[in-house]
């Protein structure tokens, strides 16, 4: 049986890597790149990423793409229903638009009434919940919703629960993601960024979800990346990551790390340019934040060009134990490409064996029966992880 996949949001900067990276994986699928409006590169029938593209829109329950706020929504009041049956079309449906902060599980709640699989990227904490919330309905839908599967939370969580299995438990934890040279962010994911960059983010402590002061200026504010070499900043930045652990342990799942800390690379962005984003939301001053995605741009391609040896990005996972320190790493051309990476092996895996997971919300965690399996098919997408040894 060839497999009918749609990737909404296919036609953007990570969801066309997306579309790519499952026709590489699996080239007998069909895989169609679904949005509001044909792609502007090689016509309205090829995506960047490949397959086909469709018209897809997803009504948002906050304000549209087009009032400042950048996504790949549809209009508020769009077709509900018409969108149900396109997806009910398909075989698996991955959810690569954004920002998540403004979508919120609008599409997750239309797979579910098309009763289809699906997959997100989402990495907004408050959205997080609201998706791990629709677990029953899911489940007597009999509909499978894999959420997370990004570069944090998603690739991150697989190599902490990775690192766990082999030299741990841990009792704390440090993801680093360092944004290299060749970061082409589109306008959602550069809304997102900043989005992220808030007076108070979040961490887990004692196993539970804290939000806590930003502190960019404390003794976690510099890091060395495998791959780098040299101390760089550290932006203090949420993730949903820690709300989705401590969610999948009130299931009985175990916990990679009693605590984890969440900390970002911008490269070309001061420390203090980070400070000053963080004294206004991004959400409710939407004008200033696409005003800033122009300005971001610019510092990231100076920043760019200043360095040497910088131009792939890395996600770095550190656990500290009572066996030792340990470090996993994966390495990308960009943060997007380790996102789509993880994002199409997770669907890949996911497809071979569908009825191993039982209907419901999952996050990466052990559960996932195949999750080694999926951190080796990266290495096909141009993504290389390992596990050192710290001294």
């Amino acid at each position: 049986m060839t497999p009918r996949i749609l990737v909404l949001g296919g036609c953007g900067g990570t969801g066309g890597r997306i579309v790519a990276g499952l026709l590489r994986l699996m080239p007998w699928a069909t895989v169609d790149a679904g949005g509001r409006r044909p792609p502007r590169h090689g016509g309205a029938h090829a995506p960047a990423g490949g397959g086909r593209w469709v018209a897809a829109s997803v009504p948002a329950p906050t304000s549209p793409c087009g009032s400042g706020r950048p996504g790949g929504a549809g209009e508020a009041g769009a077709d509900d229903d018409g969108l149900v049956v396109l997806l009910s079309a398909y075989d698996f449906v991955v959810l690569a638009l954004g920002p998540f902060a403004t979508l919120r599980t609008a599409a997750h709640a239309a797979c579910i009434r098309a009763g289809v699989d699906c997959l997100d990227i989402n990495d907004d904490p408050a959205v997080a919940r609201e998706i791990m919330a629709l677990h029953e309905t899911a489940g007597a839908e009999g509909v499978r919703v894999l959420t997370g599967m990004g570069v944090n939370p998603g690739l991150s969580t697989a190599l902490l629960y990775l690192l766990a299995g082999e030299r741990g438990p841990f009792a704390e934890a440090h993801v680093r993601l360092f944004a290299g040279g060749n970061e082409g962010a589109g306008r959602a994911s550069t809304w997102t960024m900043l989005h992220g960059l808030t007076p108070r983010v979040c961490e887990l402590r004692g196993g539970a979800e804290t939000w806590v002061p930003a502190d960019d200026a404390g003794p976690l504010r510099d890091d060395v990346f495998p791959g780098v070499g040299v101390s760089v900043p550290a932006i203090h930045c949420f993730s949903a990551e820690a709300a989705l652990l401590e969610l999948s342990a009130a299931r009985g799942l175990p916990l990679p790390a009693d605590s984890v800390t969440y900390r970002m690379h911008f490269q070309g962005m001061p420390r203090r340019m980070a400070g000053v984003l963080r004294r206004f939301s991004a959400a409710d001053h939407p004008g200033a934040a696409a005003a800033l995605t122009g300005l971001f741009h610019a510092m990231h391609r100076m920043g760019s060009t200043a360095a040497r040896n910088l131009a792939r990005s890395t996600l770095a996972v550190r656990c500290r134990g009572e066996q030792g320190t340990y470090t996993a790493f994966a390495t990308g051309e960009t943060t997007f490409g380790l996102t789509a990476a993880y994002a199409a092996a997770t669907a890949y895996r996911h497809l071979r064996a569908p009825d191993a997971l039982p209907p419901g919300v999952h996050a990466t965690t052990p559960a996932l029966p195949w999750l080694r399996e999926a951190l080796d098919d990266v290495a096909a997408l141009h993504v290389r992880a390992a596990i050192i040894e710290d001294a």
